[in-house]
């Protein structure tokens, strides 16, 4: 799984650019130093998935997992913590994207709901233009407790699997396991969803090819278009797959589209590790390519090896960003955030966010030098109750497409709402 400053959380919003230049605006004011709260004030479980606001104007739904109540082990993937099947996905829905203000529609355990069993990771829903139904699409894979059979022969236990609702809040019936190109292959690791603003409202999938790939694409990222109804990808020999791009060694994968130029961001592997992984940056004039890299922007200095983990400037004592000699092991020892994810919200506006595993961990908080998160003791270490790191990304107008500016630390972020 991809877990950057482990976070990028990733969704897009597609606002008409008539109407996000004309419209008023509002901000909404993000604590990344504090845990988010619903709309009963309550601590709310809701991690690694995509923001999706599926009307101009509309409210943005939250498709979201849940590691219930584990105690993590202050390491990185290796104990039972979020590697069982009892992860959950919940479906949020927020006006504002202010805490306080999310109202939980659904939530449910795929492995005890008609879906296989499995360990779900990265819930990522759209809308079929062509059939109206809400697509929900998880990462599935063997655990501790399970094999995941339902992956295919080859898959190495990892792969897409959907599902499908007549409403964004579910509940989302299993449909199959999604072929992709390299699913037979090694295997499918973490992905996300883009759709385009076109006629068709064209759809793609971004994903890694897991550790069990062939040779040297292991941890590999791709992309490949899908069919209108989302539930099947266009197949490689007739032009829908852009093939591999970017850097070895990476996960979690985010992408929007801004000013007619394509981004993708993602970072080095780190499974729920509190390590940083970076935010690496790609360009393209379309879809499927070509891609072209511009560096790290999650990164405190700017000349570090595409394949370096690294951390964004935080008021820490860990400043040690010597990247070791190792390919397995490319992470620097700062902590900041993974899983990217993004959310367009009108006018240009797009808010980078990533998970921060282990910040719900007092001692990761200390060593960070960053406020206490105010989690009573007996929660301690509780994952539900890890923290997200949200920015309102910057431009570089004066290039090529624009490019985003290096990422600084805030402990709010400004996140400007463009109204209908």
């Amino acid at each position: 799984m991809a877990w950057l400053l482990t976070a990028l959380l990733c969704s897009t919003v597609l606002v008409p650019a008539r109407a996000a230049r004309t419209a008023a605006a509002t901000t909404t004011m993000v604590s990344n130093v504090h845990p988010r709260l619903d709309n009963t004030s309550s601590l709310f479980d809701a991690h690694d998935g995509n923001t999706v606001q599926f009307e101009a104007g509309g409210p943005f739904y939250y498709f979201a997992m849940g590691y219930g109540k584990c105690v993590e082990n202050g390491r990185q993937a290796n104990g039972f913590c979020g590697q069982i099947s009892n992860n959950t996905v919940g479906v949020w829905r927020s006006s504002t994207l202010a805490s306080r203000t999310w109202e939980r529609l659904s939530s449910f355990q795929p492995s005890s709901s008609g879906w296989p069993k499995c360990t779900y990771f990265r819930s990522h829903a759209l809308r079929s233009h062509a059939t109206g139904q809400y697509v929900l699409y998880l990462n599935g894979q063997s655990g501790h407790d399970n094999s995941c059979s339902a992956c295919p022969a080859g898959s190495a236990q990892k792969c897409l699997l959907a599902g499908t609702s007549s409403t964004p809040e579910g509940p989302f019936k299993y449909h199959g396991v999604v072929p992709v190109r390299y699913t037979a292959e090694g295997g499918a690791g973490d992905f996300a969803l883009f759709q385009d603003d076109d006629d068709a409202r064209t759809a793609y999938v971004i994903y890694k090819r897991s550790g069990a790939a062939p040779g040297a694409m292991g941890h590999r990222m791709t992309l490949q278009q899908l069919q209108p109804s989302l539930l099947a990808a266009v197949p490689a020999d007739k032009g829908g797959s852009a093939g591999i791009i970017g850097a070895p060694f990476v996960e979690a994968p985010a992408m929007f589209k801004r000013e007619g130029y394509y981004y993708a961001l993602f970072g080095g592997c780190c499974p729920f590790c509190a390590h940083g992984t970076g935010i690496g940056v790609y360009t393209a004039p379309h879809p499927l390519g070509p891609w072209q890299q511009h560096g790290n922007v999650g990164c405190q200095q700017q000349d570090m090896p595409a394949g370096c983990g690294c951390g964004l400037p935080i008021p820490a004592k860990l400043s040690n960003l010597t990247c070791p000699n190792t390919p397995r092991h490319p992470v620097a020892s700062v902590t900041f955030a993974q899983q990217n994810s993004v959310i367009v919200t009108g006018g240009g506006n797009v808010v980078w966010t990533g998970d921060r595993w282990q910040s719900a961990c007092a001692a990761t908080v200390a060593q960070q030098g960053l406020p206490p998160t105010g989690l009573p003791a007996d929660q301690d270490c509780v994952k539900a109750w890890d923290l997200q790191y949200w920015s309102t990304l910057q431009w570089d107008s004066t290039v090529t497409p624009p490019l985003p500016k290096q990422l600084v630390w805030e402990d709010e972020t400004p996140v400007i709402i463009q109204a209908a």
